[in-house]
């Protein structure tokens, strides 16, 4: 597979990853109507994580969709901006990213685990 398609299919797989942001965000509208205390302020933890993961998800799939219009020079332009010329190539690129979409998954799980158990108590 070609640079470029590598780059293509990377940033369609992490915009995948959106829907689960949508889930943590109605997650956490539950926790708060429904939740009081320590538990309310855990789901908001690990909502606040959430939010912190979907941003970073996001921003690497616009990144690997720019990448996949110039596989070659766009990653080696955007270390020269960052001040880390050649310190990372595509493929751990890719794999750091798509790491951040699962850490994504396992927080809202940790999310709605906690929104579940919490309200499963209460009752």
């Amino acid at each position: 597979m070609s640079s470029s398609a590598e780059c293509r299919v990377t940033a369609a797989l992490l915009f995948a990853f959106r829907p689960v942001s949508f889930a943590g965000h109605a997650t956490a509208v539950v926790a708060g109507f429904r939740l009081t205390g320590w538990w309310c302020a855990l789901s908001l933890a690990c909502w606040a994580v959430l939010v912190y993961l979907a941003v970073r998800v996001e921003f690497d799939a616009r990144l690997f969709a720019q990448f996949a219009e110039d596989p070659e020079g766009a990653p080696v332009e955007l270390d020269q901006f960052l001040g880390r010329a050649g310190q990372r190539n595509l493929a751990d690129r890719r794999r750091g990213a798509l790491r951040l979409g699962w850490l994504l998954v396992v927080a809202w799980v940790v999310q709605l685990s906690v929104l579940i158990f919490a309200i499963m108590l209460s009752k």
